[in-house]
């Protein structure tokens, strides 16, 4: 008899300068500077803290422990065995419709049956509205097309799921591999209407699975499952059912952390780095906060199987490469090996992301959401996305070709100079003291280490780490707290190198004595200018993170270009960087473009290769960005300095200190 429950559902002047002209001083700038940072800290850290406490009531209105029955599995030993161990899923929450979070949750697959606006596609024709009986006979080039451009969504699949208002549904399904008769699998599957994620296709099947050593469902009912495999974009995250990584309600039902847009499964809350041929490469986000999910299951029984379990076509419309709509259950091979495809495809852990955000990490999944737009546009108007890429490599090529790259010369920093002298310039000053400028950049590594570390200890130790609550594994207040404690070391390393290889480039160039440990105490007397280098820099950053801040924050890039080797001279460093730069905020901007690509784009693609064609761990790859940046931090500091030095020779200012 079949049987249903109702389920419930928890982003210049040619003159010379004065600084009489202004009663500005590097304190004072510092002050507001640090005024600002700090309210901006504030506002962050509480909006992280109050988003998931307001959120967290209407999560915990599903009791997690509330078990679904069975449809399809009358009291039988199957449907028993899949109505004890239906997985809570925990689901990423949207507090505004279409905006970030995951808008979908698992769905019947009979809603897409008689539909107003489905097609199904064959070489014979069409058919609209199609019925399950339609399905009957069907080949691997069918397709059911879904009212939408599923590389262009918009917002209207997330109507649409909203319009049906199907409740959540996932499918059971418990037989012997025909390898290995002595396992009995059960597997659940789970259908999404559309998946959004650097790959982007209507329709997308997940699944989990659970070996059992019996030989039937009856006497796997009063055992416990010996392994646990959740499909993933790679393959499978495998765990012993008595492993800590899997978390357990009510002792039988595993808990499955979806992953917002891909609908990957998880076994905790953190963010992933996934990557496959099917579906390109990316970040997984399962983290709070998350909404309980408990789903009526419908045991797919063998004997009496319905016609759309046996449909070979596609499961959405067609389209390029992995944007193609994925096939069903019956053509996975999971279905018919499911032992085999876990020898073979499964592992034990998963690669979760750096709770700190490190420069590797971030820039991977910035650069492959970028990449995945850029090919999702390519796909769909490549002439004019060929034509577009093409212009902007000639442009660019124009741009180099402008600039002078010869002569070079690294003394006098203060001279004319052409940008791409001062690049140029720049990497030589650093090539002939590569040791000098090697023990300055590595604090690098030596702070991002020592965050590692803290975090570790913190994230473990103590309450902001405190995972024990399924709801708030993973939760933002537990990121932000994370990512303060990584910046408190890595950020004021990085202005501390910049200031330290402008401090030793000076010296070089008055013939004064320079080492290591001179520049270390100097840096010392100037530590108010680390703090103000520090301070500007995360503004500006912060500035340019954002998308409607963007165009306010390459303004100010380029009017405070030359501000940090500024302040080594004057006590008005952004009144004097607004005051040289004049005029010549392109080029300043150009020049801190190529700047921040040798300080960060550079290293971070260095990580980006390792973390592709390797299977490193996060830590080995985030330290080959420290190395890297070893020698490119301290380069991007001397370009700063000789752009200073190339626009107070223009302009006639003052002279460069002894």
């Amino acid at each position: 008899m079949n049987h249903r429950h109702d389920a419930v559902c928890e982003r210049s002047p040619a003159t010379t300068l004065s600084c009489s002209q202004t009663p500005s001083t590097i304190g004072a700038m510092t002050g507001r500077l640090r005024t600002v940072w700090a309210l901006w800290l504030v506002v962050g850290a509480l909006v992280a803290l109050l988003v998931p406490a307001v959120a967290r009531p209407a999560a915990a209105a599903v009791p997690p422990t509330e078990r679904s029955d069975v449809a399809g599995g009358g009291g039988d030993a199957a449907g028993e065995l899949a109505a004890l161990h239906t997985p809570l899923l925990r689901v990423q929450q949207q507090p505004v419709a279409c905006g970030p979070g995951e808008p979908y949750r698992v769905m019947a697959v009979e809603a897409l049956f008689g539909r107003e606006g489905v097609v199904l596609r064959t070489p014979d024709g069409t058919v609209n509205a199609p019925t399950e009986a339609d399905l009957a006979d069907s080949a691997g080039d069918w397709y059911l097309d879904i009212p939408g451009d599923a590389l262009s969504p918009g917002c209207s699949y997330e109507q649409l799921f909203d319009q049906w208002r199907t409740p959540p549904v996932i499918y059971a399904h418990v037989f012997s591999d025909p390898d290995d008769p002595a396992t009995l699998v059960l597997q659940y599957w789970f259908f999404y209407l559309y998946n959004d994620w650097n790959d982007r296709h209507e329709g997308d099947w997940e699944m989990i699975q659970l070996f059992f050593d019996a030989p039937d469902a009856r006497s796997a009912i009063g055992t416990e499952p010996r392994l646990v495999a959740f499909a993933q974009h790679e393959g499978a995250e495998v765990s012993d059912w008595s492993d800590d990584v899997l978390q357990v309600v009510d002792g039988t039902r595993p808990v499955v952390y979806v992953a917002a847009g891909s609908h990957a499964s998880y076994f905790q809350a953190e963010r992933w780095f996934g990557k496959s041929a099917q579906s390109g490469f990316g970040c997984d986000d399962t983290r709070a906060p998350s909404e309980a999910v408990s789903p009526e299951v419908v045991l797919l029984d063998d004997d009496a199987l319905p016609t759309w379990a046996g449909f070979r076509g596609h499961w959405g419309e067609k389209q390029p490469s992995f944007n193609n709509g994925p096939t069903g259950p019956n053509m996975k091979t999971q279905s018919t090996n499911p032992v085999r495809w876990v020898d073979e495809e499964g592992r034990r852990g998963a690669a979760n992301l750096p709770a700190e955000g490190t420069k590797v990490t971030d820039a991977f999944c910035a650069v492959a959401s970028y990449a995945s737009q850029f090919l999702f546009r390519l796909l769909q108007q490549p002439l004019f996305t060929g034509t577009f890429l093409v212009g902007l490599l000639l442009v660019l090529t124009v741009l180099l070709r402008r600039t002078r790259w010869r002569p070079v010369f690294t003394r006098p920093v203060r001279a004319r100079r052409a940008g791409g002298q001062i690049i140029r310039a720049a990497i030589s000053t650093v090539r002939r003291r590569p040791l000098l400028y090697m023990r300055i950049g590595a604090l690098l590594p030596l702070a991002g280490l020592l965050a590692t570390i803290i975090q570790t200890v913190v994230l473990r130790f103590t309450e902001l780490g405190d995972v024990a609550d399924v709801a708030d594994r993973g939760s933002a207040s537990s990121g932000i707290g994370a990512l303060l404690l990584g910046s408190l070391f890595i950020g004021p390393a990085t202005a501390t190198v910049s200031v330290a290889a402008m401090i030793a480039t000076l010296r070089i160039d008055a013939d004064e004595p320079v080492s290591w440990r001179i520049v270390v105490a100097e840096v010392w007397q100037r530590r108010r200018i680390v703090l103000f280098s520090l301070l500007l820099t995360t503004s500006l950053a912060g500035l340019t993170a954002s998308t409607v801040l963007l165009p306010l924050g390459l303004v100010l890039l380029a009017m405070w270009a030359v501000a940090v080797p500024a302040a080594l001279v004057d006590s008005a460093p952004l009144w004097l960087s607004r005051r040289l730069t004049r005029r010549r905020r392109l080029r300043s901007l150009a020049l801190g473009g190529a700047a921040f690509t040798l300080a960060a784009v550079v290293p971070a693609a260095c990580g980006l290769l390792a973390l592709l064609v390797t299977d490193w761990s996060f830590a080995v790859v985030n330290l080959i960005d420290g190395v890297v940046g070893l020698l490119l931090v301290p380069t991007a500091g001397i370009i700063s300095l000789l752009q200073f030095g190339d626009l107070r020779e223009r302009l006639g200012y003052g002279t460069l200190p002894d």
